[in-house]
């Protein structure tokens, strides 16, 4: 049974797509870096959640999700992506062993001869303070870290001015008028563009805004 189980999933890492979203650097007006999103339509999940919650109840979660971050790198690569910063949705709600997990995504790192600072995660799926703690310990380590802004939570400023992130990514202007009435926060600012009533480059960039991305 548990080799019919690895079998499946392994089958599912296969068909997984990767989109590669440019980031634009809004001052340089070039590519900063690309954001990895993963495409599980193809296999009838729109739900990512269904997908990895599935992946923890068969007990292949860890192996799941970083055979996932390995195909997505290996392909940054053959596409000769990797000479820019590459960012990844890391999920650690279902992860048993914190440093195995970490361990293993620097083998990922060393095998495709990445460096940590050209790394940028947005963690997902933490639950409490101490979770979040132990995480940061390990991007601490070199990696870049991404807080996002999204439709269920708003930022949390307090956290914010804990962890000192690299990048904060908003979802709408507002949010950024906020972010500069705060003295404390200095991290770079990360603005996904709508499809619909985008801004010009520049009007985004004279406002602060230092890298956006359309998707």
């Amino acid at each position: 049974m548990v080799a019919e189980t690895q079998h499946y999933f392994k089958k599912v890492i296969e068909k997984i797509k990767f989109n590669f979203i440019p980031v634009i650097d809004t001052e340089k007006n070039s590519i900063f870096g690309y954001k990895i999103i993963k495409d599980f339509s193809d296999l009838g999940f729109e739900d990512k959640d269904e997908m990895y919650q599935m992946a923890y109840d068969e007990g292949f979660f860890e192996f799941f999700v970083l055979k996932l971050q390995e195909k997505a790198y290996k392909l940054a690569l053959e596409k000769g992506l990797n000479n820019k910063k590459l960012f990844y949705t890391l999920r650690v709600n279902f992860v048993k062993d914190m440093d195995f997990f970490f361990r293993s995504i620097e083998s990922l790192v060393n095998k495709f001869n990445l460096s940590y600072e050209q790394l940028v995660f947005e963690i997902k799926g933490i639950s409490n303070w101490q979770q979040f703690s132990e995480v940061m310990d390990y991007i601490d380590e070199g990696y870049e870290c991404l807080i996002k802004e999204n439709n269920t939570y708003p930022l949390n400023f307090q956290m914010i001015d804990l962890v000192e992130p690299n990048l904060i990514e908003i979802k709408n202007l507002d949010t950024l008028k906020l972010l500069k009435k705060s003295l404390s926060i200095h991290s770079k600012i990360l603005y996904k563009q709508p499809k619909k009533g985008k801004h010009s480059i520049t009007y985004l960039h004279n406002l602060g805004i230092n890298y956006i991305y359309e998707y």
